[in-house]
C-alpha cells in the first residue's frame, strides 16, 4: 500500500515524537549511571597555546617565535590530553616537526617582508589538525569502518592542499563516526571520542575529534566537513567557533565518503577555532579563487545595517524544546547587537524551515554514494545486533543505519520541492538579515544517549540544503558547566556578516572557556 504524503509525514513525526519521549524517560537513568565517572583534563601550562592563530602567524612572520616552538607546544598538549579524549586516528608528528624546521630555515634566509609573507603564505608555520575524512596524504582514511581499516589517503584533499599551499602544517588526522554519518562520536576502529568538558559525554559529530582537540586547547585550527551540521554541532558542544561556508565556495574534492552530485551544494569544508578572528584567516585560505570576489571576506561590515531575526524552537511537538539557557543566550545576543550597533530586531518568522529540514534529510539519505553501509540488506537485524555489541558497525552507526532506512521509506521528496523552499528562504534573508538560532537543543549528551541523536541536525541541516553561511558561536558554560552555542546564519555569500557578528558575540559571551578551568 502506498501512503500519501500526509500519512508519510505523520508517521515520520510520530517516530520523532517517540524518540523525544524516550529521551525524556531514559535520559535521566543514563545520566545517573554515568555520574562520577568523568576525568579531569590537565590545565594548559604553555602560554603559546593561549595565542590565536592570527597572532601566531604574525609572530612567525616577524621572527618573534619559531614554528618549531609552536609545533612542539601543540604536540605536547595533544599528547597530554588525548588519553582523556581519544580524538586521534593517526599522527604525523615526526614529519610535522621536519616541516616546521624547514619553515624556520626558510625564514632565516628569505628576503621576503612580513607583509609579503602575509599576502602569499598567511598560514605559514601554523599547525592544524584535520578530520580524517578530509584526506591527508599517507594518513588513515578508513572513516571509522572496520572493513576499510588500514586504508590510506593517496593524496591531500583539495582543502588540505590549499591550506598547505598557504603554509599550514598538518599534525594529525582525527576521529569521525563511521562514514561521517552520525552526530555521535564513536566508531568501530577507535571507539568513543570524549568531550573535553565531561569525558562521559559525546563531542557531537561528525567532526568529533576536531571538536575535542580544539575545545581542549590541543589544536589552534581544526578542519572539518559539514554536510548537515558536522562542523557546527561539535563546535557548539565543545565550546568553540565553527563555520560552514556558502554552498560550493570551499571545495570538498578528495573527501571520503565522496559527496553525491545531488548534495555537493550541501557539503562544506570548514574551520573550528577557539578565537573568532581565526575564522576569517582560515576561510581566506579555503575559499576557491573564483569565489573570492563574491564573498569579499575582508570587506568591512556595517552592523548598524543588519536586521536580526530570532528562532528559539522548531515549533513542532515532535521535536524537543530548546534548553532555557540557550533561549536566553539568543535574546542576549540580539539585545547586545541592538544596543551596541542599533541593529534592528524583527519579528518575521522564517517559513518552510521544518519542510526544508525534512527534504534535506531525505536528500542526504537517498543520494549518499560513498556509504556502502546504507545499502545493507538487513538494517533492522544490524541494529538489533548493535544493541548487543555484535554488529560489524559501531552501535550508534547501526542505530543510524536503521533510522535512515526508515526515513527513506517514509519520506519522498523531489528536487524541485527543495528549490522552491530554498528560494523562499533566500528571500527571507536578503543581503542584510541574520537569523540567530540554536546549534543544538541542549548541551552535550552522555555517550549512551545515542538512540536520541537523530534529532540533532534539526537546527543545522537547513543551512546546508539552502547553501547558507552559518557560524556557531560559543556562549559560555551552562549550569552543568557544559558549553553550548548558537548559530549566526545569513544569506548566500554573506559569510563576512556571520564572521563579523561572531567576533562581536565573542565579546558579548567571553569566547572560549578552557575546560580545565572549571574541573
Amino acid at each position: 500500500m502506498i501512503l500519501s504524503r500526509y500519512h508519510m509525514e505523520t508517521v515520520f513525526y510520530i517516530m520523532l515524537f517517540v524518540v523525544k519521549i524516550s529521551s525524556k524517560l531514559l535520559g535521566p537513568v543514563i545520566r545517573f549511571a554515568a555520574k562520577g565517572k568523568k576525568q579531569v583534563l590537565p590545565p594548559i601550562a604553555n602560554d603559546i597555546i593561549k595565542i590565536s592563530a592570527t597572532d601566531l602567524a604574525e609572530k612567525i612572520r616577524k621572527r618573534e617565535i619559531s614554528t618549531l616552538q609552536i609545533c612542539k607546544a601543540y604536540i605536547a598538549r595533544i599528547s597530554e590530553v588525548n588519553p582523556f579524549l581519544n580524538a586521534i586516528t593517526e599522527e604525523r608528528f615526526y614529519d610535522a616537526l621536519k616541516e616546521a624546521q624547514e619553515i624556520d630555515d626558510f625564514l632565516s634566509t628569505t628576503k621576503m617582508t612580513s607583509e609579503q609573507l602575509a599576502e602569499t603564505k598567511p598560514l605559514l608555520g601554523i599547525p592544524i589538525t584535520v578530520k580524517e575524512s578530509c584526506s591527508v596524504k599517507g594518513m588513515e582514511l578508513s572513516v571509522g569502518n572496520l572493513a576499510l581499516s588500514g586504508t590510506k589517503a593517496s593524496e591531500d584533499g583539495a582543502a588540505v592542499a590549499r591550506l598547505r599551499s598557504k603554509g599550514a602544517i598538518p599534525l594529525l588526522v582525527s576521529t569521525t563516526p563511521e562514514f561521517c554519518f552520525s552526530t555521535v562520536s564513536e566508531n568501530k576502529t577507535r571507539g568513543k571520542t570524549n568531550n573535553p568538558y565531561d569525558t562521559t559525554c559525546t563531542t557531537g559529530g561528525s567532526s568529533s575529534g576536531e571538536g575535542a582537540l580544539v575545545g581542549s586547547g590541543a589544536s589552534i585550527v581544526g578542519i572539518g566537513s559539514d554536510l548537515g551540521g558536522s562542523v557546527r554541532i561539535p563546535a557548539g558542544l565543545c565550546g568553540v567557533f565553527g563555520h560552514k561556508a556558502t554552498g560550493g565556495v570551499a571545495s570538498s574534492d578528495g573527501h571520503f565518503p565522496a559527496t553525491a552530485e545531488e548534495t555537493k551544494y550541501f557539503s562544506a569544508i570548514g574551520p573550528l577555532v577557539r578565537y573568532a578572528k581565526d575564522l576569517k584567516l582560515v576561510m581566506n585560505a579555503l575559499v576557491e579563487p573564483q569565489h573570492v570576489s563574491k564573498l569579499k571576506l575582508n570587506q568591512q561590515v556595517d552592523l548598524n545595517d543588519i536586521e536580526i531575526a530570532i528562532m528559539e524552537d522548531m515549533n513542532h511537538s515532535s521535536y524537543p524544546e530548546t534548553d532555557p539557557e540557550i533561549k536566553a543566550a539568543l535574546q542576549k545576543a540580539a539585545m547586545y547587537l541592538q544596543k551596541k550597533f542599533g541593529s534592528k530586531i524583527v519579528n518575521d518568522k522564517i517559513e518552510g524551515l521544518t519542510e526544508v529540514t525534512n527534504i534535506a534529510s531525505y536528500t542526504i539519505i537517498a543520494s549518499e554514494k560513498g556509504e556502502e553501509a546504507l545499502n545493507h540488506p538487513a538494517p533492522l537485524w544490524e541494529f538489533i545486533k548493535g544493541l548487543f555489541g555484535s554488529s560489524d558497525f559501531s552501535t550508534p552507526f547501526a542505530c543510524t543505519l536503521f533510522q535512515t532506512r526508515v526515513l527513506a521509506l517514509l519520506l519522498d521528496y523531489k528536487p524541485n520541492e527543495l528549490i522552491a523552499v530554498r528560494e523562499k528562504i533566500w528571500k527571507f534573508f536578503g543581503n542584510n538579515r541574520i537569523l540567530l538560532i540554536p546549534t543544538s537543543f541542549s548541551s552535550a549528551k552522555k555517550h549512551e544517549e545515542y538512540l536520541f541523536s537523530s534529532l540533532d541536525i534539526a537546527y543545522t541541516v537547513f543551512a546546508n540544503s539552502c547553501g547558507l553561511p552559518a557560524t556557531t558561536v560559543p556562549c559560555g558554560l551552562n549550569k552543568k558547566k557544559m558549553p553550548f552555542g548558537i548559530q549566526v546564519i545569513a544569506g548566500p555569500y554573506q559569510d563576512r556578516i556571520c564572521l563579523a557578528v561572531a567576533e562581536e558575540l565573542e565579546k558579548c559571551f567571553g569566547g572560549w572557556t578552557p575546560p580545565s578551568k572549571y574541573m
